[in-house]
């Protein structure tokens, strides 16, 4: 009869204290579920917001963003937005029945080539998200909102020909074929055996056949052949040389980081301005990838201004 009697107050008090928190505010018994921003009939919660500065900071910064300097105030409000935009899109998305397929999602995550059976990815996706699966909503999402986009701005955006034409005219310098070269290496490790080898190239042996015997660099193909390259894309100390010397001669012994040099330079192409059907596509490419922000930018907007936003400030 006592274990009767205790039973029954136990059973009492929890009754009465579920009661008691349905009478309070959940957001003053779980501070993380409170609504940062309401968006028609959607919201983002305090944790929803946390989670994703989690996710897109790094593991050492993900304490730094909690202080309230002005930078990391400017970062958050730049993140909720953001968060707010993409809410406003998926909402487009629902009402034009736009959706992401289970084959949609699984070309995304194969084309970011990612191993699913690899037990560091899944570590660090369990840590970031929670699990897999909710990792695999993310995909779903995100590819829903670029599809939207996709569908609702950028397939719409077009660019005319004559556009084209006098963008060209207008910025004809801004398209340009730079100098090219196509030059042979030799490196020899010590100053003796380039000296050496360029006395065996000056009394005119075939460049490519030293090459291949005494070249120390057994990566470049064909004997020390290189591809045409445009200045800045090679080191400098070799650019130094293989810009400057006449087509067909060895250069004299460089000294380089990589060892002790020898250049010859096989062909060159002068820098020059393209013609309208070589700059054509950069040029659209570029028009329209300024039209389409234009027209996103716009679409956004129009989004913003017909949807009711409140957003809580003091909770950032």
């Amino acid at each position: 009869m006592v274990y009767f009697r205790i039973s029954v107050i136990i059973l009492l008090s929890v009754t009465i204290a579920i009661i008691g928190c349905k009478s309070q505010n959940l957001e003053d018994i779980l501070p993380h579920k409170k609504v940062l921003v309401r968006i028609n009939d959607t919201e983002i919660t305090v944790e929803e917001f946390q989670n994703t500065i989690k996710r897109l900071l790094s593991d050492s910064d993900t304490t730094s963003w909690q202080d309230n300097s002005m930078e990391n105030i400017e970062l958050k409000k730049n993140i909720l937005s953001q968060m707010i935009e993409e809410k406003l899109i998926l909402d487009e998305a629902r009402k034009k029945g736009i959706t992401a397929s289970d084959a949609e999602v699984q070309k995304e995550i194969y084309g970011m080539g990612k191993d699913l059976q690899n037990n560091d990815f899944i570590k660090t996706v369990t840590t970031r998200y929670g699990s897999q699966k909710k990792w695999e909503e993310e995909i779903q999402r995100k590819v829903s909102i670029r599809k939207t986009m996709d569908m609702m701005v950028f397939s719409k955006v077009a660019v005319q020909e004559n556009e084209v034409s006098a963008y060209y005219n207008e910025h004809k310098n801004e398209f340009k074929a730079l100098e090219k070269v196509k030059a042979r290496m030799i490196i020899l490790p010590t100053e003796d055996e380039a000296d050496k080898t360029l006395k065996r190239l000056r009394r005119g042996e075939d460049f490519t056949k030293v090459a291949k015997e005494v070249s120390a660099d057994k990566n470049i193909s064909d004997a020390g052949e290189f591809n045409y390259y445009s200045r800045g894309e090679l080191p400098r100390e070799f650019e130094d040389v293989i810009f400057n010397i006449p087509l067909s001669r060895a250069s004299d012994v460089v000294k380089t980081s990589y060892g002790y040099n020898i250049f010859r330079v096989d062909e060159k192409t002068a820098a020059r301005n393209l013609a309208f059907q070589e700059s054509k596509n950069l040029i659209i490419e570029k028009l329209k990838r300024e039209k389409g922000e234009k027209a996103f930018n716009e679409w956004i907007k129009r989004l913003k201004e017909n949807a009711k936003i409140e957003i809580r400030e003091e909770l950032l």
